[in-house]
Order: C-alpha cells, then sequence, then structure tokens
C-alpha cells in the first residue's frame, strides 16, 4: 500500500507531505484529553512544585538535516500551531515519581525520547550534544535542555504515528515561524547555514 506521506524519491516525511486529518482517532483523543489535562492541572502542578524547590527537567530534541535545511518536529493537534519539537520529562530516579534524581547524563533521556516519539532506531548517544539550557513552560517551571543530533533526513525511520502526532521533517524557516519558541528559534538559527535560516 502507498503511503502519501513519505516522499518516494528521497524517503523522506515533510510536514506538507502530512495531513493533520489523518491523524488516528484515538492519537486525536489522547492530545486533546493532555492539552485539557496541561491547561488545568498539570501546569499549576508543575508551576507550584517548582515555587517549593521541586523542579522537573525536560529535554527538548532537534534533529537538523544542514544540507536539505529541515528539522524533526511532530505534527499534532496538542499545540495550537499544530506542531511541537521531539521533546520530554527527564527519567527520574528515586523511589516516588517526580522525587527523584535526574539520570547522570542527559542524552540518555533525549535518546529514549526520540525513539518513543518519533525514529525507530534513534542514533548513538555520541551524536546528541547539548546546545542550550533554559527555563521552560508557561510559568517558567520547568529546567529544560535542548539537545541537537546532526542527521541526513533519509537515515532516520520515523514512526508511523506515535501518541505525541507524526514525526515529520519541516523546513527550519517555518518550524522557527511556527513554534513561538524564542529559545528554539534562536538554537535553529544558529546551527543553520544563511541559506536555510
Amino acid at each position: 500500500m502507498r503511503d502519501d506521506r513519505v516522499d518516494r524519491g528521497t524517503g523522506i516525511r515533510r510536514c506538507c507531505d502530512v495531513d493533520p486529518r489523518r491523524i488516528g482517532a484515538g492519537v486525536r483523543l489522547a492530545q486533546h484529553a493532555r492539552r485539557l489535562l496541561k491547561a488545568t492541572i498539570w501546569h499549576g502542578l508543575t508551576a507550584a512544585l517548582d515555587r517549593v524547590g521541586l523542579t522537573l527537567s525536560t529535554v527538548q530534541i532537534l534533529c537538523i538535516d544542514r544540507t536539505r535545511g529541515l528539522v524533526l518536529v511532530l505534527r499534532t493537534d496538542e499545540y495550537p500551531s499544530g506542531y511541537c519539537p521531539v521533546q520530554g520529562l527527564r527519567k527520574q530516579r528515586g523511589p516516588l515519581p517526580l522525587f527523584g534524581s535526574d539520570a547522570a547524563d542527559v542524552r540518555e533521556d533525549a535518546r529514549r525520547e526520540l525513539g518513543e516519539e518519533a525514529t525507530l532506531a534513534p542514533p548513538s548517544l555520541a551524536r546528541f550534544r547539548i546546545a542550550l539550557k533554559y527555563r521552560e513552560g508557561p510559568y517558567r517551571q520547568f529546567d529544560c535542555t535542548v539537545l541537537v543530533v546532526d542527521c541526513e533526513a533519509a537515515e532516520l525511520e520515523l514512526r508511523p504515528e506515535t501518541a505525541e502526532g507524526i514525526a515529520c521533517w519541516s523546513p527550519v524557516a517555518e518550524v522557527v515561524g511556527v513554534l513561538n519558541n524564542p529559545a528554539l528559534s534562536r538554537v535553529l538559527t544558529a546551527e543553520m547555514p544563511a541559506s536555510h535560516a
């Protein structure tokens, strides 16, 4: 069966090839439930925890193909822009959820998130490098580490769909314009050659 979401010439699934209406009903429901949970409970709870010194750590992963000027993002209904970076909480090591310590190597969490949300076989840890640390969230309640992975789009086999959405490649200029995240925009602009930024 032909998959219209994949460019047959390059094997690269581009965002322009992904119709957001093709996201499965179960995934749509999970995304809407998560958006409601975040708006009503999650952000308030994590902000309160941050105020008492229990700050959660997150990762955001930007796989960049410099030769084509592309970055790997998720096509999702969870965010108003319809796109989000591959991201997630760092895994906590401890007796209780949310109250342990983060893993020693942030690249392990980034690689795990990339595998769960976007790719079937993430690149090796050696290819992940830290580009930025900043506070994210509506209340700046998360300690976030942004990691960059230099790769060619064709080398990563993307998952067909996850609860987070559909992983696809998008032009960096387009992502900078829609993500509404100044920190990620600065990283993407700094990482790309002028011809693609």
